[in-house]
């Protein structure tokens, strides 16, 4: 029985991530609709519920949790009949997998090394994929568009044709986001598994900022200074040459490719395109979500409204706000805190950081490749955190 327990414990994180980078997300360039999306939804509800059964629990999360699910299944109601709108289970399915995720305390982790030897591999399958994208490699662009299209029918393939660094994460945007998990816990196990750090990390370190410098995004921008803050973070007292190393590749990429310095001036400068135009431009993209909250103060709930064109990709904190008002956006990003808090302990607060920062560009908490990359960076971290107590005990 113990060693079931040990296999489960191991076997979940690598189904995470792996379902994180390389599910498929069309077939032939056709997007999965119906069935694609619901093999995806149940592995994905079998963690989770593996998760909820074989470990410790948050009760106050469950509190919180099970009674804002029964107050947005009475806002739902609400807003069918006075808002002419539709429940869908594609706004009720992300929220209530990441609510059930949030009550969950994981008790015991697998062995670190292993879970490091898994990101390692996934870490070189990313850089080796960018680099084929980057060079042109045709069998491999032609791969990635016909099984891992999504969101709309031309993101990737256009991404792709313009050199974009994607991986099989679709879009920009959650490319850098998912670059920048990759490289924090590739930092903090440099920063802090002092006994076993080896040169190669920081290759990987060095990898995963340049192909979020080449995503050419604004949160590829906001990520690649945090990512060049943690590198001088990981120089002080370091030797020489990853200093050497890392300012000849930075000034290399900048000073070659005048490109991406003209594509960056202008995404700072522009009053049409980015996160700032996107809040504060007279015509925000936001103007139906406030106009269906004027008809239900309280929100939308799980539907999605017949007479409004409302957004539902570009900020988190207008998504929640239109799906329960003030009150889910405080209880998601609550419940989140504390789910970092209970299974991370050592630097949840950056990880916490990262994704209030991504919210503001995408609603990635319902979205499901982030909650896979979300139960490994918790596995990973307090796996690290283990082993790290142990050393210091032992020492």
């Amino acid at each position: 029985m113990k060693i079931i327990r040990s296999v489960v414990e191991t076997i979940i994180p690598i189904l995470a991530i792996l379902m994180a980078c390389f599910y498929p997300t069309s077939l032939e360039g056709k997007i999965f609709e119906a069935q694609g999306t619901i093999i995806y939804y149940l592995i994905s509800s079998l963690i989770i519920i593996t998760l909820f059964v074989k470990t410790k629990y948050d009760k106050k999360n469950i509190y919180i949790g099970t009674f804002f699910l029964i107050y947005l299944t009475v806002v739902t109601f609400i807003s069918v009949i006075a808002v002419n709108t539709n429940f869908s289970i594609a706004r009720f399915a992300p929220v209530f997998l990441s609510l059930i995720l949030f009550m969950i305390k994981i008790k015991t982790v697998p062995n670190f090394n292993v879970l490091k030897g898994v990101l390692e591999v996934i870490s070189i399958v990313i850089l080796l994929w960018n680099i084929g994208i980057l060079i042109g490699q045709e069998a491999l662009i032609s791969f990635t568009i016909n099984s891992y299209s999504q969101f709309n029918d031309f993101t990737v393939s256009y991404g792709l044709s313009i050199g974009k660094t994607i991986f099989t994460f679709g879009a920009h945007t959650f490319a850098s986001f998912f670059y920048m998990l990759i490289f924090y816990m590739w930092y903090i196990t440099i920063k802090r598994d002092k006994k076993n750090r080896k040169f190669r990390y920081v290759i990987y370190l060095l990898g995963f900022l340049i192909f979020t410098v080449l995503l050419k995004s604004s949160a590829a921008l906001l990520f690649s200074i945090m990512m060049i803050l943690l590198l001088f973070d990981l120089i002080k007292g370091s030797v020489n040459k990853i200093f050497f190393i890392f300012a000849s590749v930075i000034t290399s990429i900048f000073l070659l490719n005048s490109f991406l310095i003209d594509v960056y001036r202008g995404m700072v400068t522009s009053s049409t395109n980015g996160v700032i135009p996107r809040y504060f431009s007279e015509n925000n993209i936001f103007s139906a979500n406030f106009s269906v909250l004027k008809e239900n103060i309280l929100g939308i709930g799980f539907t999605i409204p017949r007479d409004y064109a409302i957004t539902y990709t570009d900020s988190g904190y207008l998504v929640y706000f239109t799906m329960g008002n003030i009150v889910f956006v405080i209880v998601i990003y609550y419940m989140l805190y504390r789910f970092l808090k209970n299974n991370i302990e050592t630097n949840f607060k950056v990880i916490f950081l990262i994704i209030l920062l991504f919210e503001l560009a995408i609603p990635s908490l319902i979205y499901m490749k982030t909650t896979y990359f979300l139960i490994f960076l918790v596995y990973y971290l307090k796996s690290l955190n283990e082993k790290v107590k142990k050393n210091e005990y032992e020492y």
